[in-house]
């Protein structure tokens, strides 16, 4: 059965990983301090509206790339443990 919902839900979660990626990238090389919201959405080549669709506001930004951080140092760890 088609699920048009979970569809949305799927396309929403690979543009927040797109966007994120880029995001991640731009903050690397030129930190979050000073970068605003507009600054962000052109390294990421998405509009600012989309950008707030996607983490509602500056701080839901920041904390989905401090997660997004965790969740890779706990991967290298896994890989880690499972080679040790």
């Amino acid at each position: 059965a088609l699920d048009p919902a979970g569809a949305t839900t799927r396309v929403r979660a690979r543009n927040g990983r797109r966007v994120l990626a880029a995001v991640r990238e731009h903050v690397a090389v030129d930190g979050i301090d000073d970068a605003s919201m507009r600054e962000l959405a052109v390294a990421a080549d998405v509009s600012v509206r989309t950008l707030y669709n996607l983490f509602d506001d500056r701080t839901g930004l920041v904390r989905a790339l401090v997660l997004d951080f965790i969740a890779d140092i706990n991967l290298a760890v896994g890989d880690l443990e499972a080679t040790t």
